[in-house]
């Protein structure tokens, strides 16, 4: 197992999953172009009984509007703080490009 992998598995261990609701949502280029545009999302979600709203914009899909579900991973130490993917699947998406990298570098 490689350094990073155990860095996101120690994060997974502290982190946890609600689902949040879209209070508004901004795209980063105007909305009448979907290629190259991404949606971002203030996000109310509860955790244990208390409410937090989103400090940070996160990306969401861009079908998402203002009431969309949306599912947030949070820290369990620090609910205030939040991560738009779980870190594992981050993880996994990092080395797929480490290995792609070296596929295409070494012509394997």
């Amino acid at each position: 197992m490689t350094e990073a992998q155990e860095q996101c598995e120690k994060k997974g261990a502290l982190m946890a999953h609600t689902i949040g609701t879209v209070m508004s949502v901004t795209t980063a280029i105007p909305e009448t172009s979907k290629k190259n545009n991404s949606k971002w999302a203030v996000v109310s979600y509860c955790v244990n009984g208390k409410r937090y709203l989103s400090e940070k914009r996160v990306q969401v899909p861009l079908h998402c509007r203002a009431g969309s579900q949306v599912k947030i991973y949070y820290h369990k130490n620090d609910p205030g703080k939040i991560y738009p993917t779980a870190p594992v699947k981050t993880g996994m998406i990092i080395a797929a490009a480490i290995i792609c990298f070296f596929a295409i570098a070494f012509r394997i």
